[in-house]
Formats: C-alpha cells, structure tokens, sequence
C-alpha cells in the first residue's frame, strides 16, 4: 500500500478511487479516461463493475477487467480461486455486440502461465463514442 501511494504521488494526471463500485457513483466527480474492474470477480458484483465503470468513462476511453480465465472449461475450483463470471460477462457483452474486447495474458510466467485453463487475462474494451 505504501509502494501504491508513493508511485501514485508522483503522478498528477491519476486520481486513484477505492470504493465499492455500487457506491462509486456517488464519490466520482466526472469522468474517467480509464477505469481497472478489479473487485468482486462473482454476479451481481462484476455487472454492477461493469455498469457503473461504462458509465464513468469517457467515450473513447477503456476499461480493464482483471482475474479472466478465458478456457471453456475454466471453473471454479481448488485451482481457480476467483470466480469466472466477469469472463462469462464480457462473452454476452460482446455477443450483444456492445464492446469489442482485446484480452492480453496477465502473467507470462510461472506454472499459471503455461496451463491454458489456469491462465489469467485482463480483458480490454475501448468505450464507444456512440
């Protein structure tokens, strides 16, 4: 936590807000150019994530999901702490064509890494101007 402030103090164009995303509304006074979802990766928590992280951000800005497992078979389990659901949300996200999503590896190496169905991703959707 300390690291986080110190490397945050010397930026002047991030704001850092910790909140819980239902209340976010509340404390954001404007928009975002970008926003990382890395909470409640179970539903409700990751649609409420997502909802409110859509309307915070500027259209042409992103928004990042952290903790996807991307395999078909990704469940969880004793080896997949996290839930899948923001994964499984996105899917229907862009099956109702309302994001394109590029999803880059979150770790490239380690044990994690090299198993497909183990493998983390942090999904990326640019917000449309429409």
């Amino acid at each position: 936590l300390q690291e986080r402030a110190e490397n945050l103090a010397q930026l002047s164009n991030v704001r850092f807000v910790q909140k819980n995303s239902f209340l976010l509304p509340d404390v954001a006074d404007g928009l975002f150019d970008m926003v990382w979802v890395d909470g409640g990766h179970r539903y409700p928590d990751v649609a409420w994530d997502a909802c409110n992280a859509w309307h915070l951000t500027v259209p042409g800005g992103y928004i990042l999901f952290d903790d996807l497992y991307l395999h078909p078979t990704a469940r969880r389990s004793r080896l997949i702490p996290d839930a899948n659901d923001g994964a499984e949300l996105l899917r229907v996200l862009k099956k109702e064509r309302l994001c394109d999503i590029t999803y880059i590896h979150k770790r490239l190496r380690g044990a994690s890494a090299c198993d497909p169905m183990l493998r983390k991703h942090i999904g990326i959707i640019r917000k449309t101007d429409g």
